[in-house]
């Protein structure tokens, strides 16, 4: 007897069941993938307590700590800035002041501080402070041209300021003398190993390098511009586009990832270069968990990394936790969850995607993976709508070159105009601060001490953008500049103290006696071993404590002793 609603309906029916029950498993897949990457980050970050995001808040412009809060912004884990912000917008200010720049010897801390800044809001091509004013892409991308301050750290340089550029689609400067993205792509690609890959001193491919060359490269990938380059490892000049360049490295990572799914640099497997890969693969779209060119033995890129996690959710270097793994690790799952959430790239820190654009972009791939048997007049259409598309997105249309092949079979022409930068907008968005914190905010304005800096400098950026009294955030200004002249004295001081102990110097002495008196009294604590260049100085503060307490404990001995003496005379 047919099913109910004849043979076709009931089997249509259950044809609907089953094609149900596909989906949701496949739900459950992505589901459980997401529900793993969300625990293993959580799993690790469990290890850092507020505190340790407060000293790491501090420590701004340190060049490891940097890269881990950037994850941190990237990640789903919210949290306060405005420290961070304030620290590194005075570190920026203070490097330039005493230095005259950033660094003596690395250009890329330029760029770090391109996309930290970024990041935060600042608009790097204007860090402002008091009556200074820095443009950290003139100095450390544009202007690097002549002076060759790119070419000194070789292709490490060029990759990061390529990525910097990007990470906000920052507009070049229209100057020969100056950078640009054309002239930074051809010096990466300039360094391409024979048969593909790069490395960054040797002549084999090196995965840590590879992976980051794909990762400055991957906004490119569908670009259809051909480059006429000299490489110079190879010592010809070649011709290429960017996508065969990417395809190259992406073969040398698929032939050298592991069984574990894990990769290895100089011999040595480790987590550090499976999450640049991992990075890496995100940046371009690849689906880790499909694409058999990047599963080992059944094991993922995302297996690989997992594999040097702890039981606590720190992360090893051979045996043991190590701080650097962590770090590059966590970055790595931050950016795979990012993709698996639909979000931007971990260093494309533009301002999300809207919900439409976002919409338009799947249904545009998903159109392109199904169009095999479309007419011509529709594969223009598709053609249209990516055409449509804001320059500095159609990255995201991964599989843009599935559709460009049928055009071509098709003898359709192709010409587009390529455009990857945007006046994207830093909006200072005015702080809503409490009347509690005005009131601490108006105690600070009236303190000196070095304790309170930190608290100063996060209530200083916090009310930069806010209805708080120009009178209270200029006295807050003008402690902040004090206390870091106190802190330089300080440094000073000790610096001179110690090299008086070894070689004791009346000069010197002096030296030191003169800008110890200098000091306000909350800044003395920290002189150390002052009492033994001063030792005729017995009324300094701390021998007056020191005295007080040996006078308070005689005094009790005496009294102790007196009272014994007189039960004695009693008894």
């Amino acid at each position: 007897m047919p099913p109910e609603g004849g043979f076709f309906g009931g089997y249509m029916k259950k044809l609907f069941i089953l094609i149900l029950i596909v989906v949701s498993l496949l739900s459950i897949s992505i589901n459980a993938n997401s529900k793993d990457t969300n625990e293993t980050i959580d799993n690790y970050l469990s290890n850092f307590s507020s505190e340790d995001l407060l000293d790491i808040q501090k420590n701004a412009g340190n060049n490891f700590d940097d890269w881990f809060f950037l994850s941190i912004l990237r990640s789903k884990k919210e949290i306060d800035y405005n420290l961070y912000k304030g620290m590194l917008r005075n570190y920026i200010i203070d490097s330039y002041r005493e230095k005259g720049n950033l660094s003596n010897n690395l250009i890329t801390e330029w760029h770090r501080l391109i996309m930290l800044s970024s990041s935060v809001g600042l608009d790097p091509r204007a860090i402002v402070l008091n009556d200074e004013n820095y443009n950290l892409l003139i100095d450390g991308i544009y202007n690097t041209k002549n002076n060759n301050l790119l070419e000194k750290q070789g292709i490490n340089s060029y990759v990061f300021a390529l990525i910097a550029l990007d990470s906000f689609g920052f507009k070049e400067i229209d100057n020969n003398d100056y950078h640009s993205r054309k002239s930074l792509i051809e010096n990466i690609i300039s360094f391409e190993l024979d048969g593909g890959g790069f490395a960054y001193s040797k002549t084999e491919a090196d995965i840590d390098m590879t992976a980051l060359v794909i990762q400055a490269l991957s906004e490119y990938y569908n670009s259809l511009y051909v480059y006429n380059v000299y490489n110079r490892i190879q010592e010809k000049t070649i011709e290429t586009n960017v996508k065969d360049v990417i395809d190259r490295a992406l073969v040398i990572i698929s032939t050298s990832q592991k069984n574990d799914g894990d990769f290895e640099s100089y011999e040595i497997s480790n987590v550090e270069s499976t999450a640049q890969v991992l990075i890496s693969l995100t940046s371009l779209g690849i689906d880790i968990d499909n694409d058999s060119r990047f599963i080992k033995n059944n094991n993922t890129v995302y297996d690989g990394i997992i594999k040097y996690q702890n039981s606590d959710g720190t992360f090893r270097r051979n045996d043991y936790s190590n701080k650097i793994s962590g770090y590059q690790a966590f970055m790595g799952l931050v950016a795979y969850d990012r993709w698996l959430n639909n979000m931007r790239s971990i260093y494309d820190l533009k301002p999300e995607m809207n919900n439409n654009l976002k919409e338009e972009i799947n249904s545009l791939i998903t159109d392109i993976d199904n169009s095999n048997y479309l007419s011509i007049s529709e594969l223009k259409q598709l053609l249209e709508r990516y055409k449509i598309l804001p320059g500095v997105e159609r990255n995201y249309v991964y599989n843009f070159y599935k559709l460009y092949n049928s055009l071509i079979i098709n003898n359709i022409e192709v010409a587009i105009e390529e455009e990857y930068s945007n006046d994207f907008l830093f909006e200072d968005q005015e702080s809503i601060v409490s009347d509690d914190e005005i009131k601490e905010i108006s105690v600070l304005s009236s303190s000196k001490k070095i304790n309170d800096y930190y608290k100063m400098i996060y209530f200083q950026e916090k009310i930069r953008s806010s209805n708080v009294e120009d009178d209270l955030k200029d006295k807050l200004n003008e402690n902040i500049m004090f206390i870091k002249e106190e802190k330089k004295n300080i440094i000073y001081i000790n610096n001179l103290i110690k090299e008086y102990l070894i070689q004791e110097n009346e000069e010197l002495k002096e030296e030191i006696i003169t800008a110890y008196n200098n000091l306000s009294k909350d800044s003395k604590q920290y002189i150390n071993d002052y009492e033994e260049v001063d030792l005729n100085n017995i009324l300094n503060s701390r021998n007056l404590i020191i005295c007080g307490l040996l006078i308070l404990s005689i005094g009790i001995a005496f009294a102790f002793v007196f009272r014994i003496i007189k039960r004695k005379r009693n008894s």
